[in-house]
């Protein structure tokens, strides 16, 4: 599906299932976005801090 150009909306707070799946991950907290990561960007302590209201630095990835 990613060669199609399709997208898959996954709504999860299993980390570990995020960081298997996603090419690319934008996280909200507090109904804005606290982050865009992508590739390698990817990982568990990342999307932990995102989703806890952390803001992503220089690392994160627009688009």
């Amino acid at each position: 599906m990613r060669d199609e150009g399709a997208a898959i909306l996954l709504v999860s707070s299993e980390l570990s299932e995020i960081v298997d799946l996603a090419d690319r991950v934008v996280v909200l907290f507090g109904g804005e976005v606290a982050g865009r990561l992508s590739g390698d960007q990817i990982e568990e302590e990342s999307l932990g801090l995102l989703m806890m209201g952390g803001r992503s630095g220089s690392g994160a990835v627009d688009g």
